[in-house]
């Protein structure tokens, strides 16, 4: 039986990101190139099992850690309801001294985050 070929628009779509995702990893070295064969004149890229093996492999590694769709949404929601939060904390408690520039300074990193994504003016 001989061994499967593939182009790299075939190895994009079997592992489901962008031609230039993986010309990326090419370029970064974080991916060795797989073997050249030549078309004529032009220089081809040809991906074994054993290639799209490592390709599989890399993109599960950088996946990791990493927010899922939706996730980071519900993480600044969450933010911009522990401000509402922390903000009527501060004026219930009618903190003094170093208890309201505490307050003060964790309410500004978090308006900071939070106009950064947009959910705050």
């Amino acid at each position: 039986m001989a061994k499967r070929e593939y182009s790299t628009s075939e190895v994009a779509g079997l592992l489901g990101v962008d031609k230039r995702t993986l010309y990326r990893w090419l370029y970064s070295k974080r991916l060795p190139e797989p073997r050249f064969a030549k078309a004529g004149t032009v220089a081809l890229r040809v991906w074994s099992d054993q290639d799209i093996k490592r390709a599989a492999e890399l993109k599960a590694q950088l996946r990791r850690g990493r927010p899922q769709k939706g996730e980071k949404a519900k993480l600044d929601s969450r933010l911009l309801s522990f401000h509402s939060q922390l903000e009527w904390y501060g004026r219930a408690m009618k903190l003094e001294g170093n208890e309201r520039s505490a307050l003060h300074v964790l309410l500004g990193g978090l308006s900071d985050r939070l106009r950064k994504v947009g959910l705050l003016w």
